[in-house]
């Protein structure tokens, strides 16, 4: 679910309609309202059921919030373009906020998910389920390479 951002990246973007419906404010910070639609002649690849052996695409669409003064997507509210009658997948939202993470000890900052809400209506039985996210780690590994003239 954290991943769904990606809806905004280069590589994944163009697979969406996107309009800007303009500034609001998210958590009384100015952002910019975007809302996105799956395009219906572009293939999902970012979102997926695996049943049966057979893959069911899933359609978007939504609505990100983005801070007006670092760009950073603050929120995003996704749903079912369209319900997937073969599985019986009527309903799927998803709620996701990002805030940022500080590493003091490596000076970075990253925004990262704080919090995710799902609900689902699929194949009859409804679910709910809230993720909170905290306690990150950054790891990193420094290399460093040394090459030899072999002759």
């Amino acid at each position: 679910m954290p991943s769904l951002v990606l809806v905004f990246h280069p590589k994944y973007e163009k697979n969406f309609r996107m309009s800007c419906e303009g500034l609001g404010k998210w958590q009384g910070q100015p952002a910019w309202q975007v809302r996105f639609e799956q395009r219906s002649d572009r293939m999902n690849n970012m979102s997926a059921f695996i049943m049966e052996g057979k893959t069911y695409h899933v359609n978007l669409r939504g609505r990100g919030w983005i801070l007006a003064d670092s760009y950073q997507v603050a929120h995003i509210e996704m749903d079912l373009a369209e319900a997937i009658a073969k599985i019986r997948l009527r309903l799927q939202h998803m709620a996701i906020e990002y805030l940022p993470v500080s590493f003091p000890e490596s000076g970075v900052e990253i925004w990262l998910p704080s919090s995710a809400e799902l609900y689902v209506d699929f194949r009859g039985h409804r679910f709910y389920r809230r993720h909170t996210y905290m306690n990150f780690q950054l790891f990193s590994v420094k290399v460093q390479q040394t090459f030899d003239d072999v002759r």
